[in-house]
């Protein structure tokens, strides 16, 4: 460069985001201007005001046991980390439910009890641990949203999508339950930002960082996959679509993810088998899992707790912005989510499975934001915080509904913790915080036969806690016939070891 060249120094596009420009020989900077450097710290400050607030509203409650909404979900994951932290850190996870075990269950892979493993060997394992670990992965999904759109979209509109993306009440609760969504979500946005990293600079390293990241979001749970068109289409501004290097970055989670299910699919009974579970619900329409009515299901967890009522506005204003216009991997990416939604949540109707799609509705409402902060006068910074207070504050119902406690389950697990002895038992419900609390292995039935009681007490049942059970009236009239009825607490059990005229009360 020579003597008389301009200085090349760093310059704000339009939109917020920091490009290398080129000084106009005798320019000078406007006393009024903002420092870049200034403005550099104000967008890196605004964005750490948003992560504080991101894990401050995600570890309310997070004292408190896993027993609320989705708690057999979470006590499942729950009990593989118990399993990891007292059996060592094994590939596969097994819970407590199935008998004696091993009860391996062909699950993913299990970052989160992993992690909860590790951690347990220095702090306490409890509800503290497990909820933080999960809002640990969450705050990692925030800043790697953070970071991809900074570099796609520009600072102002990150700051506005990692605002909403904080405060959607289902990214909320879920943000912060024991389960494998925390640690896709990380996975997903962390495969989008290394590929626009890979995208802009090359490198060997790079692209195995997006190879990697991307094979963590998969492995995470299957639905990181619907990330797979954008990351597609963002690896094609580096290389052509006839190239190795684009196609490797999706195939490559496929394989090693579809290797480990099909292993793990091995060691499990095929009632276990949860791949089947889900392609049987995709062929069969009449068949579901979660709320029996679609338009409900879409209405209370879609509507209201994914986009929120405030949220429609802008969402209705940025989709068909400019500035998504010709963002092809965007819309790519919401089509992979309308196909989700129409082929999956239709029939499965778990209100997490909605979890992939907030990312997404985050972008387009901060450019709809965006767009209409851009029309309004002063104090912009004032208005963009009270719509962004106000999603949650719209649906502070349905999601006060998501935190509501299931403490019978939970006193009856307790109390069985205190007063049963070793062994397995028969639980007359399906759904597991009973099991976990109780920290015994057990098999989940809500109508129990005498097939089963024989055969299971035949496997080393030791106890029958009939708590929500259709069991045959046959079943009902032979064990209280022949075992003794005890008491723990709020929870009736039958001793099968123990003849009926030795009843006695415990508890």
């Amino acid at each position: 460069m020579s003597p008389s060249a301009p200085e090349p120094q760093r310059a704000f596009r339009s939109d917020g985001s920091m490009h290398k420009g080129v000084a106009v020989a005798g320019s000078k900077r406007n006393p009024g201007e903002a420092h870049p450097d200034r403005s550099e710290w104000i967008v890196c400050g605004l964005f750490a005001v948003v992560l504080v607030l991101f894990v401050a509203v995600r570890l309310y409650h997070a004292g408190m046991p896993l027993i609320d909404d989705s708690d057999w979900r979470q006590t499942d994951t729950a009990s593989e980390a118990w399993f990891f932290l007292h059996d060592g850190l094994r590939l596969l996870p097994q819970l407590f439910y199935d008998g004696p075990g091993p009860n391996y269950v062909q699950l993913e892979v299990p970052f989160l009890p992993w992690t909860v493993a590790v951690l347990a060997h220095w702090l306490p394992f409890g509800n503290w641990l497990l909820h933080g670990v999960a809002v640990a992965y969450s705050a990692a999904s925030l800043i790697f949203l953070w970071l991809f759109l900074r570099r796609r979209m520009g600072a102002r509109i990150a700051l506005l999508a990692t605002a909403v993306y904080s405060v959607q009440p289902l990214g909320i609760f879920f943000g912060r339950a024991f389960q494998p969504e925390p640690a896709m979500m990380a996975g997903s946005l962390a495969a989008l930002w290394a590929t626009d990293r890979w995208a802009a600079r090359g490198g060997a390293g790079n692209y195995l960082l997006a190879v990697a990241a991307f094979i963590f979001a998969v492995a995470a749970k299957l639905p990181a996959l619907l990330v797979a068109p954008a990351v597609f289409l963002l690896a094609l501004q580096r290389s052509r679509w006839d190239r190795l290097a684009p196609w490797m970055l999706v195939v490559a989670p496929v394989l090693i993810t579809g290797a480990y299910t099909m292993y793990a699919g091995s060691r499990v009974s095929p009632g276990d088998d949860f791949v089947t579970l889900i392609l049987t619900f995709l062929m069969r329409s009449d068949l579901h899992v979660g709320m029996p009515a679609a338009a409900a299901f879409w209405g209370h967890f879609l509507v209201q707790t994914s986009i929120t009522g405030v949220g429609l506005v802008p969402l209705a204003v940025g989709l068909p912005s400019s500035r998504l216009r010709g963002q092809a991997w965007f819309w790519a990416w919401g089509g992979a989510l309308l196909l989700w939604c129409v082929l999956v949540v239709q029939n499965i109707r778990f209100e997490y499975y909605l979890l992939p799609l907030l990312p997404w509705l985050a972008l387009a409402e901060g450019v709809g934001m965006a767009e209409i902060l851009a029309r309004l006068p002063a104090a912009r910074l004032l208005l963009a915080g009270c719509l962004v207070l106000a999603m949650p504050l719209s649906s502070l119902g349905p999601l006060r509904e998501l935190y509501r406690l299931n403490w019978p389950d939970y006193r009856i697990g307790t109390a069985l913790h205190r007063a049963l002895g070793p062994g397995t038992v028969i639980l007359g419900t399906e759904n597991p915080p009973i099991l976990f609390y109780s920290r015994h292995h057990g098999w989940r039935t809500s109508k129990l036969t005498m097939a089963e009681l024989h055969l299971w007490m035949s496997e080393g049942a030791r106890y029958y806690i009939p708590v929500g059970s259709l069991s045959t009236p046959g079943v009902a009239r032979f064990v209280r016939s022949h075992f003794a009825l005890r008491v723990a607490g709020p929870a009736m059990y039958y001793a099968l070891r123990v003849p009926a005229k030795v009843s006695t009360q415990a508890g």
